[in-house]
């Protein structure tokens, strides 16, 4: 299924901390339409949910340093 995630990332400073987060999820499978905000503390992408899980993507924003916590997760296609 495709699932959207929304995040809490503390600890972004600057427009490198966002690169830094989205260059990590794109080496993960599946993932898109990332949107990473250090101004709102916030994190937003669309992933499927066959290829990785939420813990994966919280556990590889986690690995570069940050403190997230999800929002929720809401499916938005059955295949």
């Amino acid at each position: 299924m495709k699932k959207r995630i929304k995040l809490v990332i503390n600890g972004m400073h600057c427009g490198s901390c966002e690169k830094i987060i989205v260059e990590e999820l794109l080496d993960l499978p599946k993932i898109s339409n990332i949107k990473i905000s250090s101004k709102d503390d916030s994190g937003e992408l669309i992933y499927d949910d066959q290829k990785v899980t939420s813990d994966q993507i919280v556990k590889t924003i986690v690995k570069q340093g940050y403190k997230v916590k999800s929002k929720g997760e809401k499916v938005i296609a059955d295949f």
